[in-house]
């Protein structure tokens, strides 16, 4: 289920351009298709932990399945765009019920000595989701129905019905809290614990960093280094290599020498792989950007595996599913909130610059400002056919020149992601020395 989920998470990225032309609709409304998904994911993520907790994690688990095979299904039979979106939100209240259950039912039927390993095979179908959602997005939209992109979900998630309702044992809690309402003193008494806290706080900046990596990195292949959709998903795998050796190679050390060395050495490993990135930027290097990849594949291999590992063993056994759903409420606003912040500095600097450069050069008011920024941004390709000859600026040359600025924007997101990335080294370090 968790590959399927990070399947889910980032093939619609890819996808929504086409679902938009189905239904006719502006960007402002095909922007609800993702939205919908992720608030309605952060709503239940937290009640569902609370419940589940209370009761059994077990059922809530498959309660969250039959909901996702459920959004699945109506998404992918819509006939409007009305039932398309609650379709959407079912499957975003299935992964808010699931996804911070996987890790809990995972290693709980695994002694201590091995749950590591366990984790670091949930990482490795974690990641490949993430690998494999884009492209999987893209060859699904150009040669066949966008419907398809919901219907392969089915299929899995009867399988994970199946093996929940005949492998799985119901687990046996020895000792279930007292029940008590869902409020800030609750969750303030998870909080205490200092580890806890700052894995907490560590996961938000983490994959916040992540998630300006995945935008800025494709931008940067496909309209700086001018390479192709296919060619871009094939270089981005040196990332996903590193994260199935990092999760594999690894998994067993981390419960032998614990997880706090491990959590430390992933939040370097990802800081150094952001200095790659900004000397790519700057010189324009895809060597460098393929030791950044790899950098930041293994560092996400250790960091899921000593993240995972750490909350769960900082959590008290009666609170691991309140408490992991705080894990992962962290790590989806991280994503959001600072993808959409990255998003919004790329054209504010392009809208910045280009007023700037319009003031100056008389020559450019012959171009519209949005044909402009659209190049700027990356938005759209260059085409100089869609664009008058310039006697005294050649389209050439602007072309550079707009590139030259989106690659800018590029590095000072990248420069973002090393602050966010170096924050959450240091919070790492004061918790590896606290140890």
């Amino acid at each position: 289920m968790i590959f399927l989920l990070n399947v889910d998470a980032t093939v619609m990225n890819v996808a929504l351009a086409t679902l938009a032309h189905y239904f006719q609709l502006r960007i402002q409304m095909s922007q609800w298709i993702i939205t919908i998904y992720l608030l309605f994911a952060a709503i239940f993520l937290i009640p569902s932990g609370r419940i589940a907790d209370l009761n059994s994690r077990r059922d809530i688990y498959l309660v969250g399945v039959v909901c996702f095979f459920m959004g699945s299904w109506i998404a992918a039979v819509a006939g409007g765009v009305s039932i398309l979106l609650l379709g959407r939100a079912l499957q975003g209240v299935g992964y808010g019920m699931t996804m911070a259950l996987i890790p809990v039912l995972a290693t709980q039927y695994f002694p201590d000595q091995q749950k590591g390993r366990a984790l670091g095979v949930v990482a490795i179908l974690s990641c490949l989701g993430l690998a494999v959602g884009p492209t999987l997005g893209g060859t699904i939209a150009q040669f066949l129905s966008w419907r398809v992109i919901f219907w392969m979900n089915l299929p899995i998630c009867f399988l994970s019905i199946m093996i929940i309702l005949f492998i799985c044992p119901q687990e046996k809690i020895v000792e279930k809290p007292a029940f008590e309402p869902l409020r800030w003193p609750l969750i303030k008494a998870l909080l205490i614990n200092r580890a806890y806290r700052i894995l907490v706080l560590n996961r938000f900046l983490i994959l916040a960093s992540y998630g300006v990596m995945l935008l800025i990195v494709p931008l940067f292949l496909q309209n700086i280094a001018n390479e192709s959709p296919l060619k871009t998903g094939c270089i981005m795998l040196a990332m996903t290599a590193a994260v199935v050796i990092a999760s594999t190679g690894f998994g067993h050390l981390v419960d032998k020498k614990g997880y706090r060395v491990f959590h430390f050495r992933a939040c370097v490993l990802f800081f150094m792989a952001y200095l790659f990135f900004i000397a790519t930027f700057y010189w324009e290097s895809i060597s460098l950007l393929l030791l950044g990849l790899v950098c930041a594949g293994l560092s996400i291999g250790f960091y899921f595996v000593g993240s995972v590992r750490g909350a769960l063993q900082e959590l008290p056994l009666v609170h691991q599913g309140l408490g992991m759903s705080i894990f992962y409420v962290s790590a989806l606003l991280g994503g959001v909130v600072c993808v959409s912040l990255a998003s919004q500095i790329l054209h504010l600097n392009v809208d910045f610059e280009i007023h700037a450069w319009m003031l100056h050069m008389p020559q450019l008011h012959q171009y519209k400002f949005d044909d402009l920024q659209a190049v700027g941004t990356g938005i759209q390709s260059f085409n100089a056919q869609n664009w008058s000859a310039s006697p005294t600026l050649s389209l050439a040359t602007l072309h550079l020149m707009l590139m030259g600025l989106f690659r800018r924007g590029l590095l000072i997101i990248a420069f973002l992601g090393a602050g966010l990335t170096f924050s959450a080294t240091l919070l790492a370090r004061s918790a590896y020395h606290d140890h």
